[in-house]
């Protein structure tokens, strides 16, 4: 089977990137019967009111969402339920530079049969969501092989389809949005053949998510509150069966996405008994957290089935501002070589935030100071970067890049990138053979002159052992003939 990429447009991208809820022209929602056009205004990197701050880059020059990609191929495109679906494939990086700490996540989704309205408002109902690979090293123009497999639950039965995300150090997207059901990275079908002895387990109905009471829509722009609104979720649970059943019942809140543990705000749980055929509203009131993105997945059990839901609102005014993927263009290091140090950065709900700093550390192995940058100034909502340039004075394959982000003096975010040749590729490491370091960086004066040196001492050896057979037999050197 053939993977798609989903392709979605870059304005809408680079909203959910920033966190911003807001669309430009207009939104139209149509159905059947009607069609409603709400108008909103512009956002402000759209409308010109805040250009790029004195030294820093685009961020797209360097960094390329999308650039990570999953060929993967499903054995059997058809399983039973209580069955593995086994997944192969590989996972290509795209960059000229190597990806380090990746992490391949996968969503399951069921789809049903609700209307193309309902579905382009708030998407197919996630039935799982897991992490499929960690610790992934690709080297530039690489790729790793990708084998991982999906139990489809028992009441589990229609037409299925998974999605890839790829991000590194669980926070920098590479592939996808994770915490998006929309944006995604390559997706595959399947279907699912249903037990007799089973029936559809209770799952939440995506078309009945509200905030405060109003509707919320998993693929629209994210919702305004104010710093202290409170913020109440509203959820409904489906028992599809004839018998009663009790299922229980999580909420996960964290700051910006759901990945990172330090994230992590509150975590409740419930059971929750059904009756037959019942509906069941729940409420949830979502912790109040000074943050500008909030992140909340509700996940409903149901035996080894699930259903989750994933809301995420912006509080406006807070002053967060966030790394994005901060690298280098160039590996391994070579002597005399530049290489730039980049990373990308953004305020998450206000147009500019003041008074920061980011610093920029290349670090060897042993820990030494390399090169050291620093940018002071504004930071955009739009996604900007900051980058300097680096000629090392030996080769290094194995080293650190370390970008770490303040405001108004106090450290906010700290992220430390490492370089291991043994990791992105052992034929790099120094004293590997054949095709190591010696082949790659000839261009180096002292690995040159050790190469040259290694040849010299072959020739005398073997010039030597040749001699050596043309001894007089007496010769205690004498080498007998066969």
């Amino acid at each position: 089977m053939r993977p798609r990429l989903f392709v979605s447009s870059v304005f809408p991208l680079l909203f959910f990137f920033a966190g911003l809820p807001v669309a430009f022209g207009q939104t139209s929602v149509s159905s059947a019967s009607s069609t409603t056009a709400v108008p909103v205004p512009p956002p402000w990197w759209l409308s010109g009111q805040v250009g790029r701050p004195e030294g820093a880059v685009s961020c797209f020059d360097y960094y390329r969402f999308g650039s990570v990609s999953v060929n993967a191929v499903i054995k059997d495109a058809t399983v039973k339920a209580g069955e593995s679906l086994p997944v192969s494939g590989a996972i290509v990086n795209n960059n000229s530079y190597p990806i380090v700490d990746g992490q391949l996540y996968v969503k399951i989704f069921k789809k049903d049969s609700r209307s193309d309205a309902s579905i382009r408002l708030n998407g197919y109902p996630v039935v799982d969501f897991f992490l499929a690979k960690d610790n992934v090293s690709i080297a530039s123009k690489g790729s790793t092989d990708l084998s991982f497999s999906w139990k489809a639950p028992e009441g589990a039965s229609g037409n299925y389809y998974m999605a890839f995300y790829f991000t590194s150090d669980y926070r920098f997207n590479l592939l996808g949005l994770s915490f998006t059901d929309d944006v995604t990275g390559n997706k595959d079908d399947f279907r699912v053949i249903g037990s007799a002895n089973s029936s559809a387990p209770v799952a939440f109905d995506k078309d009945a998510i509200t905030l405060n009471g109003k509707s919320f829509n998993p693929v629209t722009f994210l919702p305004h509150f104010s710093q202290t609104d409170p913020v109440s979720l509203g959820v409904t649970l489906v028992n599809p069966t004839d018998a009663s059943k009790t299922v229980s019942v999580s909420y996960v809140t964290s700051k910006w996405d759901g990945l990172l543990d330090e994230n992590r705000v509150k975590t409740d749980t419930v059971n929750v008994t059904l009756a037959p055929k019942e509906r069941k509203k729940l409420s949830y009131a979502i912790p109040t957290v000074a943050t500008s993105v909030t992140y909340t997945t509700a996940t409903v059990t149901d035996g080894d089935a699930k259903s989750i839901i994933f809301t995420r609102f912006v509080r406006d005014s807070f002053p967060d501002i966030r790394l994005n993927f901060p690298a280098v263009t160039g590996y391994p290091l070579m002597s005399g070589t530049p290489v730039t140090l980049f990373s990308c950065v953004h305020a998450e709900s206000m147009p500019v935030v003041n008074d920061n700093t980011l610093t920029l550390t290349l670090k060897d192995e042993n820990g030494n100071t390399l090169h050291t940058y620093t940018y002071t100034g504004d930071v955009t909502g739009d996604m900007m970067g900051v980058k300097d340039s680096y000629t090392p004075a030996k080769d290094l394959t194995s080293f650190s890049l370390t970008a770490s982000l303040a405001h108004a003096g106090a450290r906010v975010e700290e992220v430390t990138v490492k370089y291991a040749c043994t990791d992105i590729d052992p034929a790099t490491c120094p004293g590997s053979s054949p095709g190591g370091l010696f082949q790659l960086s000839l261009t180096s004066p002292t690995t040159a002159s050790i190469f040259i040196l290694v040849i010299l001492l072959v020739g005398i050896s073997v010039l030597f052992f040749i001699r050596s057979r043309r001894k007089p037999k007496n010769s205690p050197f004498t080498i007998p003939n066969e």
